[in-house]
């Protein structure tokens, strides 16, 4: 009934939170090295795209940005991931022409700043005082837990820098991510690569990963921690996924259990029928919750199911071994 469902969606949304802060508080110290500072913000356009795409209009221009900053590639994407997701989410969705996400860069003496700035409904000065405080969120109950903000401000004072915000009601709002010059350009990292790869002569094809998780932040965020081992689709509405597989060749593919309209079981059984073996190559996710009849069926089939939260590691030991795991299922039949 009603009143179950309501008390089954609470209790999520709280192991949601939970596992949030778990995988905030327990993060481990990153190393920090010189990254193309214009290939994470491209990186994060591609992973926020789906969320952008039907709201806004996009206005980066990245061409001549040779910067490089000290920083680890994976975290700096889930802060640029975080801001657009919220601008894309400030915006009403099917007005595209009447609004603009853009990214700018701009080069002060000790500093490079980064203005993400959006039309949407803006943020009033009493909410702007709260907005970094875990927790404290504008969005829907099923939509944001609060945290994306505050995880971010962490991780760009890690590096030693900032964000900064300003925003008005009915007008939009500019988010700034601060952060430390270097004296590196892009040729010097590309000098670097072609050195290193002078002496390992080694290449290997990325795998290509469909990652199907109804909750856009958390897709998003796995995409970028695992960009540099896969080529990664991200899709956060499992019928568009499906769709996707009709229409492309995958490798693998990532998918969480629970979701509206198809959960992971149905979406197993539709690609079976459309691609008959692929099936055998769904990693599952899970919260932990789930009603028997799936808990039951997950006991049943030969797929592995990891548990939020998970580390990017544990996630990639998984995935890089999934071929060999499936041709020994195969062989088996």
């Amino acid at each position: 009934n009603d009143q179950l469902s309501n008390i089954y969606d609470g209790l999520n949304r709280v192991k949601a939170i939970v596992q949030n802060l778990k995988s905030f508080s327990h993060s481990p110290e990153k190393e920090l090295t010189p990254i193309s500072l214009a290939q994470v913000i491209r990186s994060a356009l591609t992973f926020a795209g789906n969320e952008l795409r039907h709201r806004t209009r996009i206005e980066a221009n990245l061409e001549d940005c040779t910067d490089v900053v000290l920083a680890d590639s994976t975290q700096l994407t889930q802060v640029f991931v975080n801001l657009l997701v919220n601008a894309a989410h400030s915006i009403v969705e099917g007005k595209v022409d009447e609004n603009l996400v853009s990214i700018q860069i701009r080069r002060e003496a000790q500093q490079l700043k980064v203005d993400v700035c959006d039309t949407g409904t803006g943020i009033s000065s009493q909410n702007l005082e709260k907005i970094f405080e875990p927790f404290f969120t504008l969005k829907s109950a099923n939509v944001g837990t609060g945290l994306g903000l505050s995880i971010s401000q962490e991780i760009v004072a890690s590096l030693n820098g900032a964000i900064e915000v300003e925003s008005q009601l009915g007008k939009g709002s500019r988010f700034t991510v601060c952060l430390p010059r270097t004296n590196a350009r892009i040729h010097d990292l590309k000098a670097a690569k072609q050195t290193s790869a002078s002496i390992v002569q080694t290449t290997t094809a990325k795998k290509r990963l469909l990652i199907v998780d109804d909750d856009a932040r958390l897709s998003h965020a796995i995409a970028s921690s695992l960009a540099s081992d896969f080529e990664i689709t991200v899709l956060n509405h499992p019928t568009l996924a499906l769709k996707a597989v009709i229409e492309n060749d995958f490798d693998i593919i990532l998918s969480d259990v629970m979701m509206p309209d198809l959960n992971g079981k149905d979406l197993y059984y539709l690609i079976q029928q459309q691609k008959h073996g692929l099936e055998r190559k769904i990693v599952f996710m899970s919260g932990g919750a789930f009603f028997p009849s799936i808990a039951e069926w997950l006991q049943q089939i030969e797929n592995r199911c990891v548990t939020k939260p998970f580390t990017a590691a544990y996630l990639k030991e998984i995935l890089t071994t999934i071929d060999t795991r499936e041709s020994r299922i195969a062989s088996s039949l």
